[in-house]
């Protein structure tokens, strides 16, 4: 129940930071609704984080198996050419920021929505790594070339041990090296570690 906090967290945070900075803002200087769809299924997925809450508290088989049937409906709103990631991304483009915002404003969106992962109750390290480990290697490429190597190499498995690898086990794509949950593409780390047992997870 521990992984399943993780992303009901996550989704929570990342809904606000669109709607209260990204879309927000966005809409002010274009002038034009961009995101009337978007803002509707973040709406429905405010009712899903609350119907998830319900279920962690219930706890049970039948909780995790409505888990399931809630998880994969969630996986089709989000992915696939007409889903909500897609969508956003034709919208927020770097030509789309350029025209629209200051390299200075830019940065202050960037701070804002940062701040917001704190502000909500979930650690920043623990956020950034949820992410990673939910990105193909193709994607974590745009990260791998940005990322300094200090962060990659040190600071980052630092924030992965704030979980267990059992928690980080039911990522979709986790990375390890000797069992220890670290930075690098699943090409060049060990093979995943049989997630170890933890109290209350």
């Amino acid at each position: 129940w521990r992984y399943v906090r993780l992303p009901r967290q996550f989704l929570e945070v990342h809904h606000k930071q669109e709607d209260e900075v990204i879309f927000a803002r966005s809409e002010e200087r274009a002038k034009a609704t961009l995101f009337a769809e978007e803002s509707k299924e973040h709406q429905a997925l405010v009712e899903t984080l609350a119907r998830i809450e319900e279920l962690e508290h219930k706890g049970g088989v039948d909780s995790l198996a409505e888990m399931g049937t809630i998880a994969q409906k969630l996986v089709e709103i989000m992915e696939g050419d007409a889903g909500h990631l897609n969508r956003e991304e034709k919208i927020l483009t770097g030509e789309f920021f350029r025209e629209h915002f200051a390299e200075k404003e830019v940065k202050q969106m960037s701070k804002d929505i940062h701040d917001m992962i704190s502000r909500e109750g979930m650690d920043r390290g623990v956020s950034l790594v949820f992410m990673i480990y939910h990105l193909t290697d193709e994607e974590k490429v745009f990260f791998d070339e940005r990322m300094p190597c200090i962060m990659r190499r040190f600071i980052f498995p630092r924030f992965a041990k704030r979980e267990s690898t059992h928690v980080w086990g039911f990522a979709s794509n986790p990375r390890w090296s000797g069992g220890v949950a670290v930075w690098q593409s699943n090409k060049t780390a060990a093979v995943n570690p049989e997630p170890e047992k933890e109290k209350g997870a």
